[in-house]
């Protein structure tokens, strides 16, 4: 005999499957994505197609080739899959869900301090050295990197972030949109309803 659904289960179907539904009515040049990675809140996100990258944003985002390969071998990307611009990069990964922390003209510092955008500190947490494996990680120097015209930093909070700290910038051109959280879950497992924006 099965057991019954959970209350709090149902609610998170009954809730993606309202997602859904409020996501197939934006423009079809919006892209609905499914965040299931540590690195940032698991949840629905709504691509959009960007025409003016902000600092802060949430971006969608192909890292450079060689990330892209060393990311699908050690299992920090997923494979690329689907045929849409916005699921796959040209190396063979799935873009990354990241914040844009800091774009051109802007000095990224790694540091015993942690990472400072500008003078101000992001997060104080040293870069690890070790993945969860314990395999060695390649990552940025200590330095200081003055960011040039079409560069930006990707970064997650997480601890194990694939992110600009590990493979340094990306570039603009490879930002495939901005990325609106529509529904995520918080850190206790809950559900939340974001405010959709326009």
């Amino acid at each position: 005999m099965k057991k019954p659904e959970t209350h709090g289960r149902r609610l998170i179907v009954a809730a993606i499957a309202a997602i859904l539904i409020i996501a197939s009515s934006f423009a079809l040049s919006s892209v609905v994505k499914l965040n299931l990675t540590a690195s940032m809140p698991v949840g629905v996100y709504i691509v959009h197609p960007t025409k003016v990258l902000r600092r802060g944003a949430i971006v969608i985002a192909c890292p450079p080739a060689n990330a892209q390969r060393v990311g699908v071998r050690n299992g920090y990307l997923a494979p690329a899959r689907g045929i849409l611009p916005a699921s796959r990069c040209d190396a063979g990964s799935a873009p990354l869900l990241k914040y844009a922390i800091a774009l051109a003209g802007d000095v990224v510092e790694l540091s015993d301090r942690g990472l400072e955008v500008d003078g101000q500190l992001v997060d104080a947490h040293k870069i690890a050295r070790v993945d969860r494996n314990g395999r060695t990680l390649s990552y940025m120097p200590d330095g200081m990197y003055h960011l040039g015209a079409s560069d930006v930093w990707l970064y997650s909070p997480a601890q194990y972030s694939w992110d600009s700290r590990y493979f340094g910038p990306a570039q603009i051109r490879d930002v495939l949109g901005t990325a609106v959280p529509l529904w995520t879950t918080d850190q206790s497992g809950g559900a939340r309803m974001l405010r959709l924006h326009n």
